[in-house]
């Protein structure tokens, strides 16, 4: 992917976005005030939740999905409330953005056909724990359904 805006906060971000006014916080709403108390954080420093909850959020796709990318490339299930909590969220981008951004769609394509290939790997102590071929039944189905979605369009 050419851009890397990991680099930049969420508030820069939206600047470039056009959204000028400054950000007022409801202190009812959990989600208003998450989102102001990472305003300041700079794409790469927030975490695998706050990506996740950034892309189901449909909030500045453009510059987050190249780091959901880069952080699925280091680790296919990264999650932060779940295994795969990240393929999940990619799946959740507005089918309007995929129309808009054929280059980004046709990475993310290219990260799935990567993770086609991808084996899952369990400890000793973990096959005893889980159930493996549940495990990667699920995975396979993330990818599958993201897929799926981004190609109907």
């Amino acid at each position: 992917m050419s851009n890397d805006y990991s680099e930049l906060s969420i508030n820069e971000i939206a600047e470039i976005e056009g959204f000028t006014d400054e950000y007022v916080v409801d202190e009812s709403s959990s989600m208003s005030k998450w989102f102001g108390k990472i305003l300041n954080t700079k794409v790469k420093e927030l975490s695998d939740g706050d990506v996740a909850k950034l892309l189901r959020q449909n909030y500045h796709p453009f510059y987050i999905i190249p780091e959901a990318i880069k952080r699925i490339r280091i680790n296919p299930i990264v999650g932060e409330l779940y295994d795969g909590e990240m393929l999940y969220s990619l799946s959740r981008v507005d089918a309007p953005f995929w129309l808009e951004f054929k280059e980004i769609r046709a990475e993310v394509l290219l990260l799935l056909n990567e993770l086609d290939n991808y084996k899952l790997v369990f400890l000793e102590e973990e096959k005893e724990e889980i159930n493996v071929e549940g495990q990667i039944n699920r995975f396979k189905k993330l990818i599958s359904e993201l897929r799926s979605t981004i190609s109907q369009i």
